[in-house]
């Protein structure tokens, strides 16, 4: 390539010897700066392979569509990994292959994404096996949890849900939205349910836009609730009105479970 083929050739002028001593005036005082000629070429070879790395560089980029990234500082990250006969597999997607979804976090658009994504996956493989969920989620955005339920009764294969952890606010829904008679948590999962939170700002048309969305919300989580659990709508209403932790054995009076796992 002729951008690394060309030759640098430096003057063999210089010497350890070879010493050239420059002098300045400055407010007065004089000051004296001595460089070995040594190091002017040491600095003037590396000045120049530089030069022809950046070249090169540029070349293969244009060359190949190619770009330079900086490697990534510090020790590299592990993943763990289930070995195989035919290799390994990361553990998340080594239960996927086993048909089990994990949601370990708040409930958001990445979050209904990839479960919303799995599910579909999971049913084109098999459509008449069972899908497991298991659900540690302290909290969820109401149409994100609509989604997944959306999506949940779409679907020929029955999704059981399993609950570990906290489970609270409209992700207890998602909880009870599973197949009747395969709703189940942990001994000591704790169950939270209350009401929609939200917030309103800016002009007096935009808060009661925004508080009449909010009372949709409520009325809409009210009514799955019923469904699931077979209170009237009434009583769900009084209940999600302020915090209402539950542990597992509540929840199954309530309606939201069918079993604890012992």
């Amino acid at each position: 390539m002729s951008a690394v083929s060309n030759k640098i050739s430096i003057s063999k002028n210089y010497s350890c010897q070879n010493v050239k001593s420059n002098r300045y005036s400055r407010n007065g005082l004089k000051l004296s700066c001595r460089r070995s000629a040594a190091a002017v070429g040491h600095s003037f070879l590396q000045n120049c392979l530089i030069s022809e790395f950046k070249k090169f560089c540029n070349h293969r980029k244009s060359r190949l569509g190619l770009e330079v990234v900086a490697r990534r500082e510090g020790p590299p990250v592990l993943i763990p990994s289930v070995p195989l006969y035919e290799g390994s597999v990361d553990v998340i997607n080594y239960l996927k292959c086993n048909r089990i979804i994990f949601i370990g976090t708040p409930i958001d658009d990445k979050v209904c994404t990839n479960v919303v994504a799995d599910m579909l996956a999971l049913e084109a493989v098999s459509p008449g096996e069972e899908i497991k969920i298991y659900l540690n989620s302290p909290e969820g955005s109401p149409y994100h949890v609509m989604a997944i339920i959306d999506v949940m009764k779409q679907l020929k294969c029955p999704v059981s849900t399993v609950g570990f952890g906290i489970v609270g606010g409209v992700s207890a829904l998602l909880l009870a939205a599973g197949t009747k008679g395969k709703r189940s948590a942990m001994p000591h999962t704790r169950i939270l349910i209350h009401q929609p939170m939200g917030g309103a700002m800016g002009s007096s048309f935009e808060v009661k836009i925004q508080a009449t969305e909010l009372s949709r919300n409520m009325k809409m989580i009210c009514k799955w609730y019923s469904i699931f659990s077979g209170k009237d709508e009434d009583v769900v209403r009084e209940e999600i009105d302020r915090d209402n932790f539950m542990s597992p054995s509540e929840a199954v009076e309530w309606g939201i479970l069918d079993s604890v796992l012992n």
